[in-house]
């Protein structure tokens, strides 16, 4: 091969690996934008999951203090019944 040959490869070879170094960092770029992204939705993930966890534990807290009012209501009714079947009773 004759010098120019090799010159003239030579700066090929040094283009495409501009080319690449160019392309690496553009995909770097990327690859550090969709890191931060999938940390933002790991967050937001972790905010829900508590938000979830908050909502579940107030919804349990209602269920029981629901049961805890039914269950007065059954006992006020019996009692207000049983006091009806007295009041007949003694008539």
């Amino acid at each position: 091969m004759k010098a120019a040959d090799l010159t003239v490869e030579l700066a090929v070879l040094r283009e495409s690996l501009a080319n690449i170094r160019q392309e690496m960092g553009e995909i770097k770029g990327k690859l550090l934008a969709s890191e931060t992204s999938v940390n933002g939705l790991q967050q937001e993930a972790a905010v829900l999951r508590q938000r979830l966890d908050d909502h579940l534990k107030r919804v349990e807290t209602w269920d029981n203090r629901w049961w805890g009012v039914l269950g007065l209501f059954v006992a006020s009714a019996l009692t207000l019944a049983a006091n009806l079947i007295v009041i007949l009773v003694r008539k």
